[in-house]
């Protein structure tokens, strides 16, 4: 079987083309999933990160201020023995 000119160069230019397209500009069909697995793959083949090279999935940290969230998020659900007891 030939490799078809496979190469890890062209892998990777394939793999950024998808990781890096703007989805506004709709040069590629490419979803906002399939830019993070791309991004994903990248990530594991340059070894970045804690616990490189190992089977781990990319963690996506919501770091935005409360002021910057729906009001719905910011209200925390009080329920049975739940919530903050302020004192007096």
């Amino acid at each position: 079987m030939r490799r078809k000119g496979i190469t890890e160069q062209r892998v990777l230019g394939e793999l950024a083309d998808i990781a890096f397209a703007d989805l506004r500009e709709g040069e590629l069909p490419v979803k906002a999933g399939d830019k993070l697995r791309a991004l994903e793959l990248i990530y594991k083949y340059l070894g970045m990160g804690e616990g490189a090279g190992g089977d781990e999935g990319v963690v996506i940290v919501d770091e935005a201020p409360a002021a910057e969230k729906p009001q719905a998020e910011r209200q925390a659900p009080h329920g049975k023995g739940e919530g903050v007891s302020k004192s007096g």
